[in-house]
């Protein structure tokens, strides 16, 4: 240990010496035990101390410069042969990355990140609707071309990343027969309980389904052969307010209608 160390001796004749010695403590390299620094960047590693210097990249300078992950260590030996030794794990957070992918469901889309650790993601749905995640899912609630604005940051950076969505809910009819020449939805919006009055050239097969945002099937029914001015109630007192898609099939003569129940 560090300190005055005293020696007192007396030889056979009764002579008499004393000295004394100051010994030091060399001085330790003390490196961080951990290091985070942001991609395409570089840090300074300093073994700080006089000496002979041995590190594991195989550099013999007092200081190295690092760019990448891992581990690093330095050995020192001083003038008097102490030898000192300590490591460091560096750790490069990437930046932010904005690639994303969507899938649509009717109104419902659903947006999905690189899902970085460390990072924050924040989309705005260009409806004046925001969500913060890494995988979210929003509900529009009419059709058309929305500018969805990607954030994602965190300690190191920002960016931004723009790019539209097309919620694919289209009123109207999908077929090229012509039988169907007209569908009314009454009232609308209605409050669980609906008619669809549903106008026919000719006898065709009818039948119906209703789906929520997400797709999932509601409720179907077949209502057989009908031909002329039909008239249907449909009852949805039971399900939860929102958005439904109502789907008629006429002798595969396709028709999606958007139905609200407030």
């Amino acid at each position: 240990a560090a300190g005055v160390y005293t020696v007192e001796t007396v030889d056979t004749v009764g002579c008499y010496s004393i000295d004394s010695v100051n010994v030091t403590q060399s001085p330790e390299v003390d490196l961080p035990a951990t290091l985070d620094m942001c991609e395409n960047t570089t840090e300074f590693l300093d073994a700080q101390i006089q000496g002979s210097y041995d590190w594991s990249t195989g550099s013999t300078n007092q200081t190295i410069l690092v760019d990448s992950s891992g581990s690093y260590s330095v050995v020192v030996t001083d003038q008097f042969g102490c030898v000192s030794a300590d490591t460091t794990v560096v750790n490069v957070i990437e930046l932010p990355d904005t690639t994303y992918t969507t899938s649509t469901s009717f109104l419902t889309v659903e947006f999905f990140s690189t899902n970085q650790n460390g990072v924050t993601y924040v989309w705005d749905f260009g409806d004046g609707n925001t969500a913060t995640g890494a995988n979210v899912y929003h509900v529009y609630d009419w059709r058309g071309e929305f500018t969805v604005t990607l954030t994602a940051y965190n300690d190191c950076d920002t960016n931004t990343t723009v790019f539209t969505v097309l919620p694919d809910i289209i009123d109207g009819i999908e077929g090229t027969d012509g039988n169907v020449s007209g569908v009314s939805i009454f009232p609308n919006p209605n409050n669980g309980v609906f008619s669809v009055e549903l106008s026919l050239n000719t006898q065709a097969q009818v039948s119906y389904a209703i789906m929520d945002v997400q797709g999932r099937m509601i409720q179907q029914e077949n209502l057989g052969k009908m031909s002329g001015v039909n008239q249907q109630q449909v009852d949805m007192k039971g399900y939860a307010k929102g958005i439904y898609i109502l789907r008629l099939d006429v002798d595969g003569e396709i028709s999606t209608h958007r139905v609200s129940i407030q």
